[in-house]
């Protein structure tokens, strides 16, 4: 892309995805509505595991667009790969996030 944005292929998103009958459920929304909460409570309740929210610290600066482009796109990368990792064992697993966290 002419932006510099770093392309994740399908193939990446895969790589080390194995087939699985556990349920992932992906908390999104705006800050301070209760996401993690409610990851909390269905790790209480079922026993779920739980992909924290993603800890935007070590981003690089929004003005190295194409740095903070690939960050961002090897990072929510690397937390799907987490949660289908976790899914082999768990009976559910909970993403926990602000998609643009990261971002603001």
């Amino acid at each position: 892309p002419g932006c510099g944005a770093a392309i994740v292929t399908d193939d990446v998103l895969r790589a080390d995805v194995q087939p699985t009958s556990a349920r992932i459920v992906c908390l999104e929304g705006p800050s301070a509505v209760g996401k993690t909460t409610l990851a909390a409570a269905l790790a209480d309740a079922i026993g779920a595991a739980v992909v924290p929210e993603l800890d935007a610290t070590g981003a690089p600066p929004l003005a190295d667009v194409p740095a903070a482009a690939a960050w961002f796109a090897a990072t929510h990368a690397a937390r799907w790969a987490q949660a289908t990792a976790l899914a082999r064992t768990a009976p559910l697993v909970v993403m926990d996030g602000d998609p643009w966290k990261g971002l603001w």
